[in-house]
């Protein structure tokens, strides 16, 4: 995720309209070949370009050697492939398509914090702040060591049911149900939580490490 995975490989950034073209003749192919349909990551409607694609695969969908069957239906050179952990990223037509394979059981949980560019992040925030992880696996309580707070001792999942964690971050469910059509509603939307606080999104308040990854995160 984030476009920039294939660096030996030369990619692309697509207007909307093209992006969907070639998204859904990705899909198409890959149907064809392993009998599903990739779940397509959500993205504000006004998005006008792309750097990359992010599908969802459901592990349990998918054969013990799929990577093989991959790269032989779409002929992917070793420039075209790269896996790390359970993401696979390939080149397509000069576009780079993310593919995160993720267990059947969190697979809505997953396209509820990947979509609508970075989101989950945002919320993310506010959960830290109530003491909660929202993530890609759902709802979880996290026990944190008293003297640092950056080390987790245990998570605990709470649940993966995405109307349960709106409500418990105070957002509204048909809101998010509506989807988004700017960058601008995201923030609006999530701004709108009884929890919200500006603070909480200040770099002066993050770790170092965070500070680098959030300063290259323009939303």
């Amino acid at each position: 995720m984030g476009g920039n995975a294939l660096k030996q490989y030369e990619t692309t950034r697509l207007p909307a309209k093209e992006y969907f073209k070639l998204v859904d003749e990705f899909s198409n192919q890959f149907e064809a070949s392993f009998g599903f349909r990739p779940i397509l990551i959500k993205a504000y409607k006004s998005k006008e370009s792309f750097g990359d694609a992010d599908f969802i695969l459901p592990s349990d969908s998918l054969p013990a050697n799929w990577t093989d069957s991959l790269k032989e239906e779409f002929a992917l050179t070793t420039e075209q492939y790269v896996k790390n952990s359970n993401v696979v990223s390939i080149g397509y037509n000069n576009f780079q398509i993310d593919l995160i394979v993720t267990a059947a059981e969190d697979v809505h949980a997953s396209v509820f914090y990947f979509a609508y560019n970075d989101f989950g992040n945002l919320i993310g925030r506010i959960g830290h702040k109530l003491g909660i992880k929202i993530g890609h696996r759902g709802l979880s309580l996290v026990i944190r060591h008293k003297e640092r707070s950056d080390h987790i001792l245990k998570e605990i999942y709470l649940s993966k049911d995405v109307g349960e964690a709106l409500d418990i971050l105070g957002l509204d469910r048909d809101t998010y149900g509506n989807g988004f059509d700017t960058l601008e509603d995201i923030f609006k939307y999530v701004a709108s939580s009884k929890y919200f606080d500006p603070e909480i999104y200040s770099l002066d308040h993050r770790s170092a490490t965070s500070r680098v990854r959030d300063k290259k995160r323009a939303t």
